[in-house]
């Protein structure tokens, strides 16, 4: 689904895509989606931050926050039930072809269902 990040360290927010109103259309918008994702299913949105490690980076740093600062949305895409595979060839599939007769997705409780219309 697609959310918003409002910066700090807030949860993101569902933004509902059959409400034109929802949020601020008229602000530029950059949008970030994640790649991919086997066993993601168990905690969906939890391992999507931008905060960078302080380990890694030395700091921790929110990396969305100078976009938001300058006016932007900051949108995200969350594709966990359709990334979620072992195989990183069958979630890329899932981008570059056609649904149809829909595309297998994971349930949270890790069983898979068909997604019609994707």
């Amino acid at each position: 689904g697609m959310f918003e990040y409002f910066g700090g360290r807030r949860k993101l927010e569902r933004v509902l895509a059959d409400d034109p109103a929802e949020g601020e259309p008229q602000k530029p918008a950059v949008l970030y989606v994640h790649g991919w994702q086997p066993g993601a299913y168990q905690t969906p949105g939890e391992n999507e931050s931008f905060l960078t490690s302080k380990e890694d980076y030395g700091e921790e740093t929110d990396v969305a926050e100078r976009w938001i600062n300058i006016g932007y949305r900051v949108l995200v895409f969350l594709w966990v039930p359709f990334a979620d595979e072992l195989d990183v060839f069958k979630a890329e599939q899932k981008i570059w072809t056609a649904g149809g007769g829909g595309q297998p997705a994971r349930r949270e409780d890790g069983r898979w269902r068909s997604v019609p219309g994707v």
